[in-house]
């Protein structure tokens, strides 16, 4: 596991690697900076909700209730299938993908501005397997994988691409900057 994140680390990019608008906003605004409200917690702790504070989310769904620590987790409803709502935000967590939804049912209920967060902090392989089934999705024009997690986005605005970003900005840049 080492091997793989060196390896993912040194492939990976920063906000500086990164040509998007979209994507450097969120990591310049949203990841990467400096906050009172995140010491104390590790980059993967509060990765999830950094995203939420960012995007602003009204409805999110979940898988597993239980095993979201993020802050906004009382917010929360189980993700439904039957639901007509399309969810601002989709978090995918577990031990697992044997009992997730497929992608093609998953769809239907984002819309252009949803996230869709796959936790694949376990490395388990049915999840990283039905990570790269969202990536190659034709649906999920936006992908960041940032090793421990996956984003999705629909965004209709923009061309497919995949990005691999590090959770956090690199420490030699932050010393440069003035």
């Amino acid at each position: 596991m080492i091997f793989d994140y060196l390896q993912f680390w040194f492939a990976a990019n920063n906000e500086h690697g990164t040509h998007s608008p979209f994507v450097f906003n969120l990591l310049t605004r949203g990841l990467y900076p400096s906050d009172r409200r995140w010491k104390g917690q590790s980059r993967k702790q509060q990765f999830i909700d950094r995203l939420i504070v960012y995007f602003e989310p009204q409805h999110i769904a979940v898988l597993d209730k239980q095993t979201v620590k993020a802050k906004a987790a009382q917010e929360m409803v189980v993700f439904q299938r039957e639901s007509t709502t399309p969810y601002d935000c989709l978090i995918f967590n577990g031990t697992t993908a044997a009992n997730w939804p497929s992608i093609a049912t998953v769809i239907p209920h984002l819309h252009n501005d949803s996230l869709w967060i796959i936790d694949r902090r376990r490395k388990e392989a049915s999840i990283e397997k039905y990570w790269q089934e969202v990536v190659a999705s034709e649906e999920m024009i936006v992908t960041l994988d940032f090793y421990y997690f996956g984003v999705a986005f629909k965004r209709k605005e923009q061309l497919k691409q995949h990005f691999e970003l590090r959770l956090q900005p690199d420490r030699v840049f932050r010393l440069l900057r003035v």
